[in-house]
């Protein structure tokens, strides 16, 4: 009877084959587990449709090994997946899409025995994930596997930021179904996490659609949203698709402040409280914090709110022109007196310097300036998609590989002439800042260099003046 279960993955977790490995978020201990191939095929194929006795003939067949021995040789595995909570075995097949898999796993009583010494089959973990992050990212540049992938889902807006970049806020959304045949090529592809962002995502009326299809395809995926229009309702059904992340902008502790940058009075009042709810429903939150002229003095109070929360944090100290060329989101900029002041304070530089950048869905920055090295991840590892269709290196940079109503994304990110020129240029190209004695402090990025100075190549003023900030900090710190 046993061998006639149906093994069922946590929904609470993402998955994805990595390198005939396999890589699995674990949501509810906050860790990311590396998976030899068998263990892999074993979480791979335990998706509540195929029985424990199917698994294991599928893995002798695949691997040439006598189902008796597979079977004596996986049982701790499944016993130990069992007792982390990250599988649960079911007495029915389970049919259809996402609710049916969640009510399945409520129905299922947890396994409660002791755990066995050894597994017996190779399971890693890193808490937070930073590290094997930097691994798989390695890896996905070596195999060109977009890993992350970016779905601005539509540009339209209900608050007008005045930093924004969008300027073009037609609606020319692609349609639901177009997303589902797109996450289905990506993930064949190996994309692990998507990004869902806008505009404001939740603008959509189908926006729950899509993003509980890509968690039944078990991407891992972060959201970005104001949270003006998220609901307690919404709230439950997040909650019920566990995102790895949700990210909400703020601006400042001081309610004008807020409402002056996003255009929209109340906004402060409606994004604070979503912040606070989605943190007490126990999904991560990270507060996304542009640093500007007249919201920076704000930047010690909303790191006591984060803590307060318990949301992580980020501050952007760039600001960037708008896509058709508007200068306006530079004027709010943090110039030199804004940012003395902001190196001032020990903790706001530790994040502003920190490792951050890897957990929190920026993977396109770089991280080493060897000479043979990509300049960036975007068009390597990262790429974009505009509500358009439009596929580009990532939402910083504007240069269309092609448009996936024409091409598939897979052709489009293997044989563009862009994303072949992009990935022709190393660092050894970047003449100035390969010399720069701030290098190892600057975050430059080459879409703001196009922006800035007109090419890919070029140094980036903004960046310069954040390193040069960064590096006297680190000096002062050294003393």
């Amino acid at each position: 009877m046993f061998l006639k279960q149906y093994p069922l993955r946590n929904p609470a977790s993402s998955f994805r084959m990595w390198n005939e490995d396999g890589i699995l978020f674990d949501y509810k201990n906050k860790k990311l587990l590396t998976l030899n191939s068998v263990a892999a095929k074993i979480i791979q194929l335990s998706d509540g449709k195929t029985t424990l006795e199917n698994i294991i003939q599928e893995i002798a067949g695949e691997f040439n090994i006598d189902s008796s021995i597979v079977m004596a040789d996986t049982s701790d595995f499944f016993r130990e997946m069992m007792v982390k909570d990250l599988l649960r075995l079911s007495d029915k097949k389970v049919e259809h899409g996402w609710k049916e898999l969640l009510e399945a796993w409520k129905n299922i009583e947890p396994y409660s025995k002791e755990s066995p010494v050894s597994a017996g089959v190779n399971v890693s973990s890193a808490k937070g994930g930073g590290e094997l992050l930097k691994k798989l990212t390695h890896d996905a540049e070596q195999l060109l596997i977009p890993l992350q992938v970016i779905l601005e889902l539509t540009y339209r807006c209900n608050l007008n930021c005045k930093h924004c970049y969008i300027e073009n806020k037609i609606p020319n959304d692609l349609l639901k179904k177009e997303y589902f045949k797109l996450l289905d090529e990506l993930a064949e592809m190996g994309t692990l996490e998507i990004v869902f962002t806008g505009g404001e995502p939740f603008l959509r009326k189908d926006f729950f659609h899509i993003l509980e299809y890509a968690r039944l395809l078990g991407f891992s995926c972060i959201i970005k949203t104001s949270g003006t229009l998220i609901t307690e309702e919404n709230i439950e059904t997040l909650a019920e698709l566990f995102p790895h992340e949700v990210h909400v902008s703020l601006y400042s502790m001081n309610p004008e402040e807020h409402d002056f940058i996003t255009n929209t009075p109340g906004s402060f009042k409606k994004s604070k409280r979503i912040i606070e709810l989605l943190a007490k429903r126990g999904i991560q939150v990270k507060i996304s914090s542009a640093l500007m002229k007249n919201t920076f003095h704000s930047a010690p109070l909303l790191l006591d709110f984060a803590g307060k929360v318990g949301a992580r944090i980020i501050f952007d100290l760039i600001l960037v022109p708008g896509r058709e060329g508007s200068s306006t989101p530079l004027q709010l900029a943090a110039g030199d007196a804004e940012l003395k002041e902001i190196f001032s304070n020990p903790e706001l530089t530790s994040i502003i310097m920190g490792d951050d950048r890897y957990t929190s869905g920026n993977l396109e920055l770089k991280t080493s300036w060897d000479t043979g090295d990509y300049m960036c991840g975007a068009g390597v590892v990262v790429a974009a998609v505009s509500p358009e269709g439009n596929v580009s290196p990532c939402t910083g940079m504007g240069l269309k590989l092609g448009n996936i109503k024409e091409t598939s994304f897979k052709k489009i990110w293997h044989d563009s002439e862009n994303i072949k020129m992009l990935r022709g240029i190393k660092n050894i190209e970047l003449k100035t800042c390969m010399k720069c004695f701030k290098k190892e402090f600057c975050t430059r990025c080459p879409g703001i260099a196009l922006q800035e100075k007109g090419s890919l190549t070029e140094i980036s003023p903004s960046s310069c003046l954040i390193a040069g900030y960064a590096i006297r900090k680190a000096g002062d710190q050294k003393r």
